[in-house]
């Protein structure tokens, strides 16, 4: 029952070639939504998980379209699965929205992603599956905001459909680096600041990087703590800092996130 609303109506079936899956469906007698649902057999004595550990993941925006209306930097996040298949996320979408989820990895080696964002004006939803070659950890989602005046950026909404990458995260040995190059270039695009901006930084080891130019590039990958990152740098322009933060993902030596300008994000790049 909702109220004034037309009431909602669950109807559950096990599917009779899987005794480990439902196929159900959701309605209010007008629109009609298909829901699949699976069992979880992993076990930490009998049954561990074998996709147990922890993981960095990227959600990438809208991309290189150059579309204003879309994020056009890429979301990140922190994962760790436990050998029960217990799924613990914490993660930062491009235009800012945080979100965190706990649940159960299913029997088929798929984390079932769901937050409701936005005070419910949003969701961001889709099966990722787990594997064991790179990307460990990836599938479609759907990232939707409805319209809302009242939001800063993007109040016209949005629906972005596309791919999450994720990689398996190792933190590396005393005095050694996560990236495997040593000369690098930062790259920032959109957020209402740049058509394309570039800084070059030396890897040093640690995962610090030098650097030598006059736009004040700071940049911390943070190595104990699955390799997320942050800094800032001074737009030559409008002489404004502008902060960005965003994951490397370790298998794919690909380092990505966002910074945020007046009213749109844009996409932050560190690469050989």
């Amino acid at each position: 029952s909702r109220g004034a609303s037309a009431p909602l109506n669950l109807r559950l079936q096990m599917d009779t070639s899987d005794n480990g899956r439902m196929l159900s469906a959701v309605s209010d007698g007008i629109w009609l939504a298909a829901l699949d649902a699976e069992g979880s057999r992993w076990n930490t004595r009998t049954n561990p998980a074998p996709f147990a550990g922890t993981y960095t993941l990227l959600f990438p925006g809208a991309g290189d379209s150059g579309d204003a209306t879309q994020p056009q930097g890429d979301g990140f996040g922190s994962l760790s699965v436990s050998t029960s298949g217990k799924v613990t996320f914490s993660g930062v979408l491009a235009d800012n929205a945080a979100f965190t989820q706990t649940t159960t990895a299913s029997q088929n080696s798929q984390w079932p992603l769901y937050a409701s964002l936005y005070s419910r004006k949003g969701q961001i939803l889709g099966w990722l599956n787990f594997a064991a070659a790179a990307p460990n950890l990836g599938g479609e989602y759907n990232w939707i905001k409805l319209t809302n005046g009242a939001t800063k950026f993007y109040p016209a909404g949005f629906t972005i459909q596309t791919n999450a990458n994720g990689s398996k995260y190792q933190a590396p040995l005393t005095g050694m680096s996560l990236l495997n190059f040593i000369n690098g270039t930062l790259t920032l695009s959109g957020g209402n600041y740049f058509d394309v901006f570039t800084n070059t930084a030396t890897n040093a080891p640690g995962s610090k990087l030098v650097y030598r130019g006059t736009n004040k590039l700071s940049f911390t990958l943070n190595s104990p703590t699955f390799g997320l990152f942050k800094g800032s740098v001074v737009d030559p322009v409008s002489l404004k800092t502008v902060s960005f933060k965003g994951a490397l993902l370790q298998t794919q030596q690909v380092a990505t996130g966002f910074f945020l300008g007046t009213n749109q994000s844009g996409k932050a790049s560190f690469a050989p």
